[in-house]
């Protein structure tokens, strides 16, 4: 099983993988408009699930408190990757203002969504 951690102040990003499923966890506060650092660490960590896990990528964003639109391009360009490459999509949802963010967008209608990361990498495609 992979790991990858990246620790920002008030973001965790973190990747865990096997048997061609990758997780990739974000989770805090991830309104990144002007931290391109961050984007391009997060932005990372899709190349790095989906070169080590390519059959399915379960984006987990349940403990996502916040997200601006700079944080929702970064989600969807990683979703796009991942369609690219054949991936089977998944996505375990936030609560609150976080999905209200992404709810309005409709970027994500297309993906199966999941209440829990469990869930989600069971799934047969």
């Amino acid at each position: 099983m992979s790991r990858e951690l990246l620790v920002f102040q008030g973001l965790r990003a973190e990747i865990e993988g096997g048997d061609g499923v990758a997780i990739l966890r974000v989770s805090g506060d991830f309104r990144v408009c002007g931290s391109t650092e961050q984007q391009t660490a997060v932005a990372g960590l899709f190349d790095i699930a989906l070169t080590e896990h390519p059959a399915t990528l379960v984006l987990s964003l349940s403990e996502l408190s916040r997200v601006d639109t700079c944080g929702i391009s970064v989600f969807a360009r990683g979703a796009l990757k991942g369609y690219r490459a054949g991936a089977a999509l998944r996505l375990v949802l936030p609560k609150g203002i976080a999905w209200e963010a992404l709810r309005v967008t409709r970027i994500f209608d297309a993906w199966p969504k999941f209440s829990d990361e469990n869930e989600a990498a069971s799934v047969i495609a």
